[in-house]
């Protein structure tokens, strides 16, 4: 056999690993190879298992920051691992538009332009809004394929997407119908500048002395209310140190069954030492 001929120093530099590590001179070659071919996308023989997973949208407010990257890791393990169990991946991408976030945002920006919002008018300032979402969903996608993350982009989608919008309408208002959930007034975070709300997230914290109130409300002893029952079945009496509830159980005293379901009726029983029906007043309310 013919020998190995020998390697000239060009050669054998060219073997040996580089002293640092150089991601960008391979990731991005690669990860585009991978796009191109659909390595993304669900595929496998017809009647293997299915996975899918929505990304939890990031909102468009900016750029992705260390927690983001910590979570996609996490999910693309799992979205790798699951085909090469031999599942259809579905691993769907999308954006968030965070309204009242990006407003704030695109404010910001005019403001130090010197542009009020309101003297710059409804339509332009939506046109710069959709500018900075368009900018905002670019360099997020392109952080997360700089992550490696094996997202199908071909399912891209976003929050205000019409069709999202509908079903996202169509759930709330069944919903609502079904009586799971209410609509009314509750507390929120009031911006007295944005004339709107915003949520616990967006609100700057500031610690003051204030007052903690207690609230005792009155208790009113009535029938109902003058003995509990036990575990038994049973109605014991009240051991309350109300004057009321101590007078009211001199007069008189329930008797019941001594299971739950008995067919015996409750009888009252008037004590020796109660008052005379003409002293005897019902209690009044507190």
């Amino acid at each position: 056999m013919p020998e190995n001929p020998v390697l000239t120093d060009a050669a054998e530099a060219s073997r040996k690993l580089p002293k640092t590590f150089d991601p960008a001179s391979f990731e991005e070659r690669w990860y585009a190879l991978w796009e191109s071919e659909g390595r993304f996308q669900p595929s496998g023989p017809p009647g293997s298992p299915r996975f899918v997973m929505v990304i939890p949208p990031p909102n468009v407010t900016g750029k992705l920051h260390i927690g983001h990257a910590y979570g996609r890791t996490i999910e693309d393990i799992l979205a790798r691992w699951m085909r090469m169990r031999g599942f259809r991946v579905l691993w769907v991408p999308g954006t968030d538009h965070a309204g009242i976030a990006t407003q704030m945002v695109i404010e910001r920006q005019l403001a130090k332009q010197g542009i009020d919002r309101k003297e710059l008018g409804r339509e332009k300032f939506v046109e710069r809004v959709w500018a900075w979402k368009r900018e905002a969903k670019d360099t997020i996608q392109s952080q997360l394929k700089k992550l490696g993350c094996s997202l199908d982009w071909t399912r891209e989608r976003f929050t205000l997407d019409p069709d999202l919008s509908r079903a996202v309408r169509h759930a709330f208002v069944r919903l609502y119908r079904e009586g799971l959930i209410t609509r009314g007034r509750y507390v929120v975070n009031w911006c007295p500048r944005c004339g709107t709300a915003v949520s616990d997230l967006e609100v700057i914290r500031k610690e003051e002395m204030g007052t903690l109130y207690k609230i005792r409300y009155g208790w009113r002893s009535t029938r109902r209310t003058r003995g509990r029952r036990s575990s038994a079945g049973r109605r014991r009496p009240c051991r309350s140190s109300s004057a009321r509830c101590r007078s009211s159980r001199t007069r008189s005293s329930w008797t019941g069954s001594s299971a739950r379901g008995s067919s015996r009726s409750r009888r009252r029983t008037t004590p020796t030492t109660s008052r005379p029906p003409s002293a005897t007043r019902s209690p009044r309310s507190s």
